[in-house]
């Protein structure tokens, strides 16, 4: 459990990281201007322009109360975040749309590592404890990475999730197939 929760809160050291990053940029820089590109482009994906236009608006809602959030707290003077809010939340719609995706191939890592450890438990076989926590380490850093991804604006391609996704499930696979016989 402290692994998981050192991998997330690792997870929101980087996502403040990247939001003090955003609040010290100059708001006419490139990547400013580049917000509403990867924007766009991360709505082509979706191949529906109803729910196109739909997520596009609400991304535009969420950016627009957020931006009224910090004027009523008084942290945007100078401040241009609109871009980077809207892509964030772009990119959390489509990451949670592949969510239930992620959660399947996750409990089938897990299912196969459970299937290995009674299959090693039935023949003679060799439980690794520091295999299990590889995987576990392996599992719980690919999750906050698919985190990470689906909330920054300034993070991984979207095709990275595929790639944490199956990370996280062969970590699984082997920190519960590695487990030893009596827990």
């Amino acid at each position: 459990m402290r692994t998981l929760v050192s991998a997330f809160l690792f997870d929101l050291l980087a996502l403040a990281t990247v939001a003090s990053y955003l609040f010290v940029l100059p708001p006419e820089s490139p990547v400013h201007q580049r917000f509403a590109t990867d924007a766009e482009h991360a709505l082509s994906v979706v191949p529906d322009p109803a729910l196109r236009a739909r997520l596009g608006s609400r991304a535009t809602a969420v950016a627009d109360w957020v931006m009224s959030f910090l004027g009523r707290v008084g942290a945007t003077q100078g401040l241009n975040v609109h871009p980077p809010i809207v892509l964030a939340t772009v990119r959390a719609a489509l990451a949670a749309a592949l969510l239930p995706v992620a959660g399947a191939v996750l409990l089938a890592g897990v299912l196969a590592g459970l299937l290995r450890r009674r299959l090693l438990m039935e023949d003679v076989g060799f439980h690794s404890l520091t295999f299990s926590y590889l995987g576990k380490v392996v599992a719980s850093f690919s999750a906050a990475l698919y985190a990470f991804t689906a909330l920054s604006p300034i993070g991984p391609p979207l095709w990275a999730l595929y790639v944490f996704t199956l990370t996280a499930a062969a970590g699984a696979g082997l920190w519960f197939g590695n487990l030893p016989p009596r827990i």
